[in-house]
């Protein structure tokens, strides 16, 4: 399958901003009873870089297939711990993990085109919006996630964000234009990001607890990401 790919990045006990360095400075800062002082962090990634299985393997047609930024990646989260995890116990079926860190709305809406055309239908589909302040650049041999975090060399990142209303309008016409890709599919959509509860209609979840890296959603606001997504796909 011809998803894009994401930078190149090793499988192991550590990614992104869950860095081994956070982690020992984490241990000192939290209380006798983290839970991460004992629970194991892997990240296992396939050959695209994503946390799932190898593409080619995947049951495309008997499977939910999740789109989203850091949040549905799971960093900081163990594997058991994700968003994708708890609602594939839940629905019992299998659950696709297509979260890419940093990444932006008109990303996972591009790769969900790619799957619209090259893969099965899938038995659900489902979106966690990002902050609508992100965009992509796209440049010959890569790609750039442009954010707050990051101003990339043609400054696009910062003209997108410059004017409040064109990253709005952008996530607003995102969200429709994947509403009716996936009109024949059992749909949902969800965000964490409080930025988003002006902009788009779809439900907020407050985030409620941490991962290890004590900034991206830990257990259990996964856990409630994943009950609502289950609510709304009603498979």
């Amino acid at each position: 399958m011809n998803f894009l790919k994401l930078e190149d990045t090793p499988s192991g006990p550590f990614m992104d901003q869950d860095t081994k360095e956070l982690y020992k400075k984490n241990l000192r800062s939290q209380p006798d009873d983290w839970r991460y002082r004992n629970k194991l962090v892997k990240y296992t990634l396939n050959t695209h870089n994503y946390r799932t299985k190898e593409f080619n393997i995947i049951p495309w047609a008997d499977s939910v297939v999740i789109f989203g930024c850091s949040f549905v990646f799971g960093i900081g989260a163990a594997l058991d711990e994700t968003i994708a995890a708890q609602l594939s116990s839940i629905i019992q079926k299998p659950v696709i993990n297509m979260g890419a860190p940093g990444t932006s709305a008109m990303f996972s809406l591009y790769n969900s085109s790619i799957l619209r055309k090259d893969c099965p239908k899938p038995a659900g589909i489902v979106f966690g919006w990002t902050a609508s302040s992100r965009c992509t650049l796209f440049l010959k041999d890569s790609m750039v996630h442009c954010g707050s975090w990051m101003e990339d060399v043609g400054g696009l990142g910062k003209a997108w964000r410059r004017f409040d209303d064109n990253a709005s309008m952008h996530l607003k016409f995102t969200r429709q234009c994947a509403q009716q890709m996936w009109d024949d599919v059992p749909y949902a959509d969800f965000t964490l990001f409080p930025s988003n509860r002006s902009v788009i209609d779809c439900q907020y979840i407050r985030q409620v607890d941490y991962g290890r890296d004590c900034c991206h959603s830990g257990v259990e606001t996964n856990r409630q990401v994943a009950v609502a997504i289950a609510e709304q796909l009603n498979l």
